[in-house]
């Protein structure tokens, strides 16, 4: 019983913890790579 508890602890805590934030860009710091602008889509053939 106590092993049940314990499981449906740590899950009900791996569900609610809060999302990872997803990694900025180094587009974001004002860095350019490349000699070209993205595009609107920012897609390998928008360029």
């Amino acid at each position: 019983m106590k092993n049940l508890l314990a499981v449906a602890l740590l899950s009900f805590s791996i569900m609610n913890s809060q999302p990872v934030k997803a990694q900025e860009r180094v587009r974001d710091f004002g860095i350019e790579i490349g000699l070209s602008k993205p595009g609107k889509y920012n897609a390998i053939t928008d360029v």
